[in-house]
């Protein structure tokens, strides 16, 4: 406990004394954590101060940043679950930024919010500035894009680029998975050419803007060799998709969910060129990330223990 409200407590200080003790500590907090050596936990304590003093827009920057770094780390129900705290309690664009945040963060948890949905695609209209419109019409893009409606996520994710755009110049790492996005549904329509191009494009301004050590480049260029896959440049694909798994893996751990799509569609390549065997012990190891860091009702669990399932009945 903070020494500011540890103080009051043991005083027994009036309702307004815990309030001003809350803030002095959550004040406090927030200036440590952003000094070298800073713990989340210190982190986690100020939101909570400030939340307890009802004070939810100061508590929301310190609570954004750490649900950054949860979802980073692939701890994506909790990240989804700190977000559920500032429910209804934040207005505007802060509203907005986090009914994104937690739709793209409940997918990732396997647990699709079509209310949440819904709230993002009303609050459009409503957005006080471009660039979190673009957020949001981004979201909004991919998960009508996840239910197979690409022909309506197409322009969304073009308005998306294009605000970005107007905003910051055709660079930076965010124009750049809007621009990764709307490949995937360009590819998912059979225009691989044009998915290609934006793919490369993207891996670029990843490079450029975070370097091509972060998972981010990694999971472009899982994208880029999927496209490459589906016009049978084969041997490219495999090249960067083992390149693309080399990087995510130095990037997060050997176990992070994030890992699980490059794996699994190594397994894929591996059963394509008769290596039935190799296919399966990849197929097992995305399992098992699938299980330790996503459960076993997840989705992609569920999908990949299916796929297991059909290559060993085959074997």
């Amino acid at each position: 406990m903070h020494a500011s409200v540890q103080q009051f407590v043991l005083a027994w200080g009036s309702p307004d004394e815990l309030r001003r003790a809350r803030t002095v500590a959550a004040t406090e907090y927030t200036a440590f954590v952003k000094t070298p050596g800073a713990r989340w936990s210190d982190q986690t304590e100020a939101i909570r101060l400030f939340m307890d003093n009802g004070d939810s827009a100061s508590a929301w920057p310190l609570a954004r940043e750490y649900v950054l770094w949860l979802r980073q780390s692939g701890q994506y129900r909790a990240a989804a679950s700190m977000l559920g705290v500032f429910s209804g309690s934040l207005c505007g664009n802060a509203s907005l930024e986090l009914t994104a945040l937690l739709v793209q963060l409940q997918h990732l948890a396997g647990i699709p919010n079509v209310a949440a949905e819904d709230e993002l695609r009303d609050g459009l209209e409503n957005a006080e500035t471009s660039t979190i419109k673009a957020t949001a019409l981004h979201e909004v893009a991919v998960s009508l894009s996840r239910r197979g409606c690409l022909v309506d996520a197409e322009p969304l994710l073009r308005e998306s680029i294009s605000i970005k755009e107007k905003a910051f110049g055709r660079k930076g790492a965010d124009l750049a998975s809007s621009l990764q996005e709307l490949a995937s549904v360009l590819a998912e329509q059979g225009r691989l050419l044009d998915a290609e191009r934006l793919l490369l494009e993207s891996a670029a301004l990843v490079k450029e803007s975070l370097g091509q050590g972060h998972f981010a480049y990694g999971r472009t260029l899982h994208s880029l060799a999927t496209v490459l896959w589906s016009q049978n440049r084969h041997a490219d694909a495999v090249r960067i998709l083992n390149e693309a798994l080399r990087i995510k893996q130095a990037a997060l751990g050997p176990n992070h969910p994030m890992l699980m799509d490059t794996i699994s569609y190594l397994a894929l390549v591996a059963v394509s060129q008769g290596r039935a065997h190799d296919g399966i012990l990849l197929l097992e190891r995305a399992i098992a990330i699938g299980r330790d860091r996503l459960g076993d009702e997840h989705p992609d669990t569920q999908l990949l223990q299916h796929h297991l399932r059909l290559l060993s009945s085959e074997v």
